[in-house]
């Protein structure tokens, strides 16, 4: 499980900035901070199951003739008590 909070000077709207520019906004702790950001993120795994399974289709192909993929991924209890565990 990951928790974070933080506030970043200059405030987080990046918008349209890229190269030197968007380097130098974040970078920027001249400015005033930004609003309080609160974030959790849970990263769980689930077991393995003869159901899942990925592989290649034999019909369509992509713009440059490569196989398109098929895949199936079911979920089942023990998956649902990791999402319950943390969200409580």
């Amino acid at each position: 499980m990951k928790h974070r909070a933080g506030r970043y000077s200059g405030g987080s709207n990046s918008d349209g900035l890229f190269g030197e520019e968007l380097i130098n906004k974040l970078l920027d702790t001249a400015g005033p901070l930004g609003a309080w950001n609160v974030g959790s993120q849970c990263m769980g795994e689930t077991i393995p199951k003869a159901i899942n399974y990925l592989n290649l289709n034999v019909d369509k192909k992509d713009e440059w003739g490569m196989p398109l993929i098929n895949f199936n991924v079911a979920y089942d209890d023990n998956d649902e008590k990791i999402i319950k565990d943390f969200i409580e």
